[in-house]
């Protein structure tokens, strides 16, 4: 299977939404995706089939010396196929061109196959975060895929990986 990673456009807006709704929970980054096309602090990056149909996306955000990738998700028929991997692998690459040091993710504690990418590309673990999107989900009010309406009540881990 051969999968492109580019840079995002307008068009590819309603597919990497209905992707972030499925996995992250709807509404989760609606504002936040479409803010970011026109954002130099963002970065939105889409997978792509050879057919051009949209498998994923990453979310990248620009900090001082490092970058944090804010979100990443990958349509539930595509999941298990090195597409996360390929979405990852390629930030690495991207922000060690631009010279940042870092490069941060806070990973969905109940997501095991992200931890697990994580750690074969020699991130490593710094803190655990109880209620991590509590806060944002009661002010957003986005819905969880576990935990449904508001609040949020899943824990995250907070991954490094030193450049």
């Amino acid at each position: 299977m051969e999968i492109a990673i580019e840079q995002a456009k307008k068009g590819d807006l309603p597919v990497i939404i209905e992707i972030a709704n499925t996995y992250l929970g709807k509404d989760y980054l609606t504002s936040t995706l479409s803010e970011s096309l026109d954002n130099k602090d963002y970065l939105l990056k889409v997978a792509k089939l050879a057919n051009c149909k949209i498998v994923g996306f990453v979310l990248y955000q620009f900090k001082k010396d490092e970058l944090i990738i804010k979100s990443i998700a990958v349509n539930p028929l595509f999941i298990k196929k090195g597409i996360a991997t390929l979405l990852i692998t390629n930030a690495v690459e991207y922000i060690a061109k631009m010279n940042y040091k870092k490069i941060k993710i806070i990973a969905w504690k109940k997501e095991q196959g992200i931890i697990g990418i994580l750690s074969r590309l020699k991130f490593q673990q710094k803190e655990k975060l109880s209620n991590y999107w509590k806060q944002d989900s009661l002010e957003k009010g986005y819905n969880c895929p576990t935990c449904g309406a508001p609040p949020c009540l899943c824990s995250a881990i907070v991954f490094e990986k030193q450049l």
